[in-house]
């Protein structure tokens, strides 16, 4: 018969005695009986494919940024390689996979600043002189807010 496996050491493979034509008249008895079933190994030379076995290790834990958006690594690894024809993995081992990641937008903080005392508005006595508050930058995205509204 065929042997029951196509590689590796556990192929057995299997044949029957048959009696063809029985001893008579003082021939001599065969030496195995009909029936009897003599087995061997095979295909022990021959090895077993080995399909790839690897995963995708976890997204590492720091983002490259904090916020406005950064990117995040993993990276395959392979645990046993393909061999004998084996199905390979569909990455190489170490190569990288990214991902965005914190693409939340940055706080802006508010940046503002009084400008300079206007002229007094009497030329003797009591006068006044006013400054104004002006914003350049609106806060934005829970960054801190000015003190002063613009044009205060």
């Amino acid at each position: 018969g065929s042997c029951s496996e196509s590689c590796g050491a556990d192929g057995t493979q299997n044949r029957e005695f048959q009696i063809t034509v029985s001893a008579a008249n003082g021939g001599v008895v065969c030496s195995n009986a009909h029936g009897d079933i003599d087995t061997t190994s095979c295909n022990t030379e021959e090895d077993c494919p080995v399909d790839c076995v690897g995963a995708w290790d976890g997204w590492h834990v720091d983002c490259s940024v904090t916020c406005g958006g950064g990117i995040d690594t993993r990276t395959f690894l392979v645990t046993t390689p393909a061999a004998y024809g084996g199905v390979p993995c569909e990455h190489e081992d170490g190569a990288s996979g990214t991902a965005e990641c914190e693409t939340e937008a940055c706080p802006v903080d508010c940046d503002g600043s009084w400008s300079a005392w206007d002229a007094c508005d009497a030329s003797c006595g009591v006068g006044s002189q006013t400054k104004t508050f002006n914003v350049n930058v609106a806060a934005a995205n829970g960054g801190v807010d000015c003190p002063h509204s613009d044009g205060d």
